[in-house]
């Protein structure tokens, strides 16, 4: 596992600007800090490292399981800390590079030429506050950037802090087995972080922040015999961390997901049952059995093309009702309307009478007349709506 660096042996205060300046550039930071930051305690070396805080929790009681979780809790934390400084990082870089170096927009560089355009443009900004001028626009966009980078830094340090103290009691009890599935498509599922096949964090040769292989703790499997962890890896356990893993466990499916995997799993089955539903619904309103579309041959160049029971009984009442219409002016369905007017109806009798449906099993004349019925009912209400006198 990949532990925090210890804590800095002594207790000292570090006083002086100059003093944090050489230890962040030693450890490869941004080359300023933020104007009037509290003193920094590095601690007490002669504490329990297993009880950093005298009334924190005694881990000593912890089962295994529990201690992973808190450390993969921390981990998660650290790494979002570490993530969003690294993207700050690397728009400053470009800003710098641009803006006191001229390299244009893609221009990049070196750490060292980053702390030491951080540590003038801070010296400038001191010297024209000091004249009761603003500073230069620019110069206080990235110093601000930069203030904000160093605070996510700084928590992230907190948050590293934090996980000494389980890892000190993993290393008391001797350590146990542990399982880490690596954060991306098909990653696998390894013993160690330190595994070569994965990358650490750190600077490249030309400067750039790379933040290295991210991981899930399987802490489930925590504590268990490697066996069982590779047989629930299956296919993606990694044979330099088990390189005795059998042949046939290799080759079985994997039950180890990582959270973001599980839901996106968990999603596509919504995904699926939306589906399911939307057909259901889509077959129950059309009239015919698989949900398309119901065609009627009208002897125009289009025919007329209903999704729906509803829409198909519209039309067909609208037809039937104008045909009755009394006034001279009525107008008298073609041969090829009284034939989609009856299509209609026969299909809406087959869906009545058709396994699931609301008549399944009747007698089909009986369920036609009640279609008749029912068409007549609804020519005669809308008749009535739109003032119109029918034709007996």
């Amino acid at each position: 596992m990949a532990r925090p660096s210890p804590r800095t042996p002594g207790s000292s205060t570090v006083g002086t600007d100059a003093a944090r300046e050489a230890a962040r550039r030693a450890n490869g930071e941004f080359g300023t800090q933020a104007r009037g930051e509290a003193q920094v305690n590095l601690g007490d070396a002669t504490a329990d490292p297993t009880q950093a805080d005298p009334a924190g929790p005694d881990y000593t009681t912890w089962e295994p399981v529990a201690i992973d979780e808190e450390l993969a809790r921390l981990y998660d934390e650290h790494g979002t800390l570490m993530q969003r400084w690294a993207s700050d990082y690397k728009h400053l870089n470009g800003e710098i590079a641009r803006h006191k170096f001229g390299r244009g927009w893609r221009g990049t560089c070196t750490r060292a030429e980053m702390a030491e355009a951080i540590e003038e443009m801070q010296r400038a900004a001191d010297e024209a506050e000091a004249r009761g001028e603003r500073p230069d626009f620019a110069d206080r966009d990235i110093l601000r950037h930069v203030a904000t980078a160093e605070e996510r830094r700084l928590k992230a340090r907190e948050v590293k802090e934090a996980m000494e103290p389980l890892n000190a009691e993993f290393v008391r009890r001797g350590g146990w087995a542990r399982a880490y599935l690596v954060v991306n498509v098909n990653g696998h599922v390894h013993s160690s972080m330190e595994c070569s096949t994965c990358f650490s964090p750190g600077y490249d040769g030309a400067g750039n922040y790379r933040e290295g292989t991210r991981f899930h703790w399987v802490t489930q499997m925590s504590d268990r015999d490697e066996s069982e962890i590779v047989e629930a890896a299956g296919e993606r356990a990694c044979t330099t961390c088990y390189p005795t893993a059998p042949t046939e466990t290799l080759n079985k499916p994997t039950s180890l997901y990582t959270p973001d995997e599980e839901r996106k799993a968990a999603e596509r089955v919504e995904r699926e049952k939306a589906k399911i539903e939307r057909e259901r619904i889509k077959i129950a309103k059309s009239l015919t059995e698989d949900g398309s579309e119901l065609r009627i041959d009208v002897g125009t160049r289009y025919p007329e093309r209903f999704k729906t029971e509803q829409a198909a009984t519209s039309w067909a009442v609208d037809r039937v009702m104008m045909a009755r219409n009394a006034a001279e002016w009525a107008r008298e369905m073609s041969e090829a309307e009284q034939a989609g007017v009856e299509t209609i109806k026969e299909a809406i009798v087959a869906k009545r009478t058709r396994d699931g449906g609301d008549r399944a099993g009747a007698d089909a004349a009986t369920v036609r007349a009640e279609v008749e019925a029912e068409f007549d009912k609804k020519i005669r209400a809308k008749a009535k709506r739109e003032g119109i006198t029918l034709a007996d």
